[in-house]
């Protein structure tokens, strides 16, 4: 099926090792391209080392660094290719920041999806951890 539609997708990494949360939106990557023709971009939030980037059929954007602007240009990058694509951000607390609490995130979404046409949904991979921060 040739594809019709496009997907941005914000994951915490895409790594070569097993990685729950990026494998995860790989297979809702191939299950909505085979369903509905949609095509996804991924942005990987986790800077890698080149030999441990996940290199397959999917366009992956690794960010530099993990901040808010970094994040906002990738986003806008990918809509300038794109068109108005929605948005679905993996949300794991740990998985983008190491004490849980990733306000660069919400920082760069606060800028993304201001406007009427702009979509963004979100997959909660954990909802909260024990322990202190």
């Amino acid at each position: 099926m040739k594809p019709s539609a496009h997907l941005i997708q914000i994951v915490p990494a895409r790594s070569v090792a097993p990685e729950g949360v990026g494998d995860y939106a790989r297979l809702i990557a191939e299950r909505i391209l085979a369903a509905h023709g949609v095509l996804t971009t991924f942005i990987s939030c986790t800077p890698l080392p080149p030999e441990n980037r996940r290199r397959d059929e999917w366009e992956t954007v690794e960010l530099p660094r993990r901040r808010a602007d970094d994040l906002v240009a990738a986003l806008d990058a990918a809509r300038a290719r794109l068109g108005n694509a929605p948005i679905l951000l993996h949300l794991s607390g740990y998985g983008f920041h190491p004490k849980g609490v990733p306000l660069w995130v919400a920082r760069a979404l606060e800028q993304e999806v201001q406007g009427p046409d702009r979509r963004l949904m979100t997959v909660f991979h954990e909802l909260y951890a024990k322990g202190p921060i």
